[in-house]
């Protein structure tokens, strides 16, 4: 059973796990937080027909972005919808209020490398005044000291590694497609939607092999965590020169509104 861990933002619950050593969160206290009413279209989005007549999902989260897992509310067992980072991140770009910019800040800069570094959220009481020998006294007083300079330091370190979600790149210099839409102005959903109606992308939003062979896109499998286990799930990526012919398609068609 997974266990939840409860943290507190201006006055909401928000309660978060660690599975396979990274962490998910409760995409209803998510949404409660950003001001997002219907949870289940902001992170399943609905379902639409293209113009082959094939059924898609749109509006919502990627599959690797979201995750059904059963746990321990008030002692009943329910199966609650969790969000990860990159879910966390993409239902803050949907909101409008303007705490958003600030739980998100809160989350990378404090949630995230507590849990993912430390275990738990908050540095532990100290206890070196309950020791009545003064030399013992002063020897675990510098121990503590210690342990919480070592914590601290992790937190720096794990902080900016959280913001890589911000430049999103990836080894081999290829962006995913939520940050190449992001750069460019545009809605990552209506990016996709006009890539497919350009005959770039196919229905479920990866590139045809002419577009990967001029090099504008990549594909990688990334691993998404289920209830049932591990599966692999194909993700496209933007290349520089990919972002460059996407921009230029905008331009045409009058849509690109930030210049590069």
């Amino acid at each position: 059973m997974n266990q939840l861990q409860n943290f507190i933002f201006n006055g909401n619950e928000f309660r978060t796990i660690l599975k396979d050593n990274q962490p998910w969160f409760i995409a209803k206290d998510v949404c409660d937080i950003l001001g997002i009413n219907n949870v289940s279209l902001a992170v399943n989005g609905r379902e639409r027909i293209n113009k082959e007549g094939q059924k898609y999902w749109s509006g919502g989260l990627d599959d690797d972005e979201k995750l059904m897992l059963t746990v321990s509310i008030s002692g009943q067992n329910r199966e609650i919808l969790f969000v990860n980072e990159y879910g966390l991140y993409n239902l803050i770009l949907k909101s409008h209020k303007p705490e958003a910019k600030q739980f998100k800040r809160w989350v990378t800069h404090e949630v995230i490398p507590s849990i993912r570094k430390t275990g738990y959220y908050s540095i532990k009481k100290l206890d070196s005044y309950m020791i009545d020998d003064p030399i013992e006294r002063a020897k675990r007083w510098i121990e503590e000291q210690e342990e919480k300079r070592a914590i601290e330091q992790k937190l720096q370190i794990a902080a900016p590694k959280a913001e890589m979600y911000d430049v999103a790149l990836s080894a081999d210099n290829a962006q995913t497609m939520s940050i190449v839409a992001k750069t460019l102005g545009f809605g990552r959903n209506k990016l996709f939607s006009f890539l497919r109606d350009q005959g770039v992308l196919r229905h479920n939003n990866e590139p045809y092999q002419e577009f990967i062979d001029r090099g504008y896109f990549r594909i990688r499998q990334v691993p998404i965590s289920r209830s049932s286990g591990t599966q692999n799930k194909p993700q496209t990526l933007v290349t520089a020169k990919g972002m460059d012919y996407i921009a230029k398609l905008l331009k045409k068609h009058g849509l690109l509104k930030k210049a590069l």
